[in-house]
């Protein structure tokens, strides 16, 4: 049947014996040869858009299935096939499309063992359930004859390139997924380890586009580990929990990295690195029994709502910094206490000093450390450095190292100034990335102070001020309309080198809310808060 296949290359068999296929974009044929290589009992239907052929007798009486499908061609081609004249062959051009795709369709199905669903004039297709990957899927929408663009895939938004957006035909599309899936085997598998021998709390549910997982490694301290899909060697950990807990593990972990084994996966590298046997796993399959398990340990439960596990199955992660206190909070019972009794008497300020301490390690979990990486010279010089910390400090030792004046430090990411004013938020650092850096004979370009961090094109970036007595001149500082208040607090912090737990933010004689968005408070831009200090 090979050889059937190969000499009548526009055939596709979808089963045993039964074929269909598209001659000359023309003409449809199907083809039921159930005791092939004979045609007893055959079938076969032959139209020319939607118009049906009446076969040749001459054809249908020949016995060899090859002879018989060569006579039905040349019969095609002599136009001996007997075709009405009523309703010409090119009416039916579109249903000729659609009969194309549909055949590639069935032809994407059985090359690839997936699942295939489109609708009536194939403008919607899914693509699912490949074989051996189950749980990945890919749609597309036809923008053309026999164009396509993808509306919607299961990969990393980090995977895909704009050849993958591209718009082109189904099987190319299919192809570059499956490409694609390929390349990413190693990131998948460093995952799955992780999922199967932790205990990871986030995210909550997983898929197959999220690079992160954010695991337990012991009560109180968290890791979270983010991969590159296509760059395995692009790690990036961070910590969760009480500050001097953090900070001996960062110190480990910095120490060590370069007994990073490329060899071996990311969860053998992390055992390794942090000398343990093993990490925490997972101590029960349900939610039943981990909210029985986490009301026996007591400690572990939440000490807001009081309880293990929420609705959400997410577990308690922000810690209590003070060593004498166990309390340990889920982040969304953080979220929903106010700091409006603040204003209150002294007699309320006992009872919320727990939650400044957990609104403290709230702060550093949003204003979080990672490790920035800049091309200097033929080598890599490292950065720890904060969320919302401004290039400036770098900029500083970068020019001590090479005794330049700092204004003609030069920095970029990609074809963007990375400038003093911007943070590693302001241009969208990822831990992956690679900052290019250089000493320029004449000064670099800056930007206008009154526009403070470059902002790309983030429409929903307004301008706020925020001013104190003891300054002429208010702050000038930018937050997403989308981000809460607390993103705020911290750029102030960073602004005059103080603790983000020591701010308060006023606006209009009223305390603000961290959790407080924009547009609750009605901020559009411009609108100026004051700011006092906790003593």
């Amino acid at each position: 049947m090979n050889d059937f296949r190969q000499k009548f290359p526009f055939l596709v068999q979808l089963e045993a014996c039964h074929f269909v296929g598209l001659y000359e974009k023309l003409y449809q044929i199907r083809l039921h040869f159930p005791d092939y290589p004979t045609t007893n009992n055959h079938r076969v239907s032959v139209f020319c858009g939607n118009v049906p052929i009446t076969l040749d007798p001459e054809v249908s009486s020949i016995k060899d299935v090859d002879e018989f499908v060569q006579k039905l061609i040349d019969s095609l081609d002599s136009g001996r096939e007997g075709r009405p004249t009523s309703k010409p062959c090119s009416t039916g051009a579109p249903s000729t499309t659609l009969t194309n795709l549909a055949l590639e369709l069935l032809s994407i199905q059985r090359q690839y063992g997936c699942e295939v669903a489109f609708d009536k004039h194939i403008m919607h297709v899914e693509i699912r359930n490949f074989e051996g990957r189950s749980n990945h899927s890919l749609t597309l929408n036809r923008t053309g004859a026999e164009l396509f663009k993808v509306a919607q895939h299961t990969l990393p938004e980090l995977a895909v390139s704009e050849l993958f957006k591209r718009q082109t035909t189904l099987q190319r599309h299919v192809q570059v997924f499956l490409d694609l899936l390929d390349q990413l085997e190693e990131f998948y598998n460093n995952l799955n380890t992780i999922d199967d021998l932790c205990y990871v709390v986030l995210p909550a549910t997983i898929d197959t586009k999220t690079v992160y997982r954010i695991f337990k490694y012991d009560r109180k301290v968290f890791l979270k580990v983010s991969l590159h899909p296509l760059q395995p060697a692009a790690i990036d950990v961070g910590f969760f929990g009480p500050t001097k807990q953090v900070a001996k593990l960062r110190e480990i972990y910095d120490e060590r990295q370069d007994d990073w084994d490329a060899d071996c996966n990311v969860y053998t590298n992390l055992l390794r690195i942090f000398n343990v046997i093993a990490f925490p796993m997972r101590p029960a399959a349900n939610h039943e029994e981990s909210q029985q398990l986490g009301s026996e340990l007591g400690e572990d439960s939440c000490g807001i709502c009081m309880n293990y596990q929420d609705g959400y199955d997410r577990v308690p992660v922000i810690s209590c910094d003070n060593e004498q206190c166990n309390l340990i909070f889920h982040i969304h019972c953080l979220k929903e206490i106010s700091l409006d009794s603040d204003d209150e008497g002294s007699g309320g300020a006992v009872e919320l000093e727990p939650s400044f301490s957990a609104a403290n390690s709230s702060f550093e979990t949003e204003n979080y450390e990672m490790r920035i990486k800049i091309k200097w010279g033929r080598g890599i010089e490292t950065f720890v450095h904060r969320r919302y910390q401004k290039f400036e400090d770098i900029f500083n030792q970068l020019a001590a190292k090479e005794s330049a004046d700092r204004a003609c430090i030069f920095l970029n990411l990609d074809d963007r100034i990375v400038y003093a004013s911007d943070t590693p938020d302001s241009i969208d650092y990822k831990p992956h990335q690679f900052i290019a850096g250089r000493v320029l004979k004449t000064k670099a370009p800056i930007l206008p102070t009154a526009h403070g961090p470059s902002t790309g094109h983030n429409s929903n970036m307004i301008a706020l001020k925020v001013q104190m007595e003891k300054r002429k001149q208010p702050l000038r500082l930018q937050i997403d309309k989308n981000q809460t208040m607390s993103v705020l607090v911290i750029k102030c912090a960073e602004e005059l080198k103080c603790e983000p737990k020591d701010i308060r933010l006023y606006f209009d004689g009223e305390l603000v809310g961290n959790n407080d968005k924009p547009e609750d408070l009605d901020l559009e831009g411009d609108e100026i808060l004051d700011i006092r200090f906790v003593k």
